[in-house]
């Protein structure tokens, strides 16, 4: 097959030009103009610039290629091709991350190593849920470099990140508030601050996850709350995880905030429980909190920090709304550990353990010593050829 080669000059008549005919570096025929009148004198140059076009064609099929080759390009099509996620800026910023751990733009995906991923996930400091969703995307790169055959295996496929103990990331992070806060939080509160903390420690719900609910999310016929969007710096988007679209239970001591807030909304003419005063979606936890514990306490916006002022509260994120539901529902004991990972949206218990693991009462002096595991009919069978003592 000819490549990079030019098969003829020709002149087009429309516009009396010279043009080089030529095989492109996949063998097909084109075209491209010399930008020369059609003459004798023109032509002979057309002719004698035949090699040098050829070359300037050799070398922009050399740099095509090792572009094409690079964690970058395919990465570029990933991106391209995935728009519709609601989680493609999130994606695109961990890829870049990714790639300029490993050396940036001109880094081939052929050079990408098992232990480059291992020393990349080692340095980050970030939760396992979280590495698992820098993972997802790396490896969907490397898959289109394999569907181009540059690289013959995915060294992201059966990548197993190490298991991370709870103190070294989540210790600082899960800092419940006590039942006296939460009463002292609860009573100095007005407005929708109010209604959002009622809502936030009675049902376990993530800050974004709160604002992005509806009216028509909460169902007081079967007393449930369907969680199934976000809102995070001013994007209307999926929940964290798909296992985080779920419905919860409506609990009694959720009522009179939830009834509150539908009130204001319907003031506002909103769909959304939470929105700013003409109706419109909030744009993150912000518009409720204020941006920070400091200049910002004194403005208007700041009313988390006036209130955590007042109640005589010093525990600081209201995040931690969250936590406090999960301690005390451990607690409680009213709940099994998947009943509380389900409402919380844990797609297993792992997560309650690396956060909540000192609050599960691991006590085994507790323990009916009578419980018959099995039943008293398999007990009772358990004679004769049966039993355990015979052999």
């Amino acid at each position: 097959m000819k490549r990079n080669t030019v098969k003829s000059v020709f002149v087009n008549n429309k516009s009396n030009m010279l043009y080089y005919e030529f095989f492109d570096n996949e063998g097909k025929i084109k075209q491209k103009s010399t930008k020369l009148k059609a003459n004798k004198r023109n032509r002979t140059i057309a002719q004698k610039g035949i090699p040098a076009f050829e070359a300037r064609l050799r070398q922009m099929a050399e740099q095509k290629t090792s572009t094409q080759h690079t964690f970058s390009y395919y990465m570029g099509l990933y991106l391209k091709h995935h728009q519709e996620l609601t989680k493609i800026k999130t994606y695109e910023s961990r890829l870049k991350k990714f790639m300029n751990f490993i050396g940036g733009e001109k880094v081939e995906v052929s050079k990408i190593t098992r232990l480059m991923l291992k020393e990349f996930f080692a340095q980050l400091t970030v939760s396992r849920e979280t590495k698992v969703d820098y993972l997802v995307p790396i490896k969907a790169v490397l898959e289109y470099a394999m569907d181009d055959n540059v690289i013959i295996s995915n060294v992201a496929t059966g990548f197993n990140l190490p298991k991370q103990k709870s103190s070294v990331l989540h210790s600082d992070k899960v800092k419940p508030f006590s039942h006296e806060e939460v009463k002292r939080l609860l009573h100095h509160s007005t407005g929708d601050l109010h209604n959002y903390l009622g809502i936030a420690f009675f049902t376990g719900m993530r800050p974004q996850e709160v604002i992005g609910l509806t009216l028509s999310d909460i169902d007081f016929k079967t007393r449930t709350i369907h969680i199934q969007r976000a809102i995070t710096k001013g994007e209307i988007k999926d929940t964290k995880t798909y296992e985080s679209i779920r419905k919860i239970p409506l609990f009694d001591d959720s009522l009179p905030y939830f009834k509150n807030q539908i009130a204001q909304a319907k003031k506002r003419q909103s769909l959304f429980l939470f929105s700013k005063e003409d109706g419109s979606p909030l744009n993150d936890i912000e518009d409720i909190r204020g941006k920070s514990a400091n200049a910002t306490a004194r403005r208007k916006n700041g009313a988390w920090y006036t209130l955590k002022n007042a109640a005589n509260v010093t525990n600081g994120d209201i995040r931690n709304t969250r936590h406090t539901f999960a301690v005390s529902a451990i607690k409680s004991k009213h709940f099994t550990l998947q009943e509380i990972a389900g409402i919380l949206g844990h797609s297993s218990l792992e997560p309650l353990f690396n956060n909540y693991a000192r609050w599960i009462d691991g006590n085994m002096d507790r323990i009916d010593r009578s419980i018959s595991i099995f039943g008293e009919q398999l007990t009772g069978n358990l004679t004769g050829s049966d039993n355990v003592g015979s052999a």
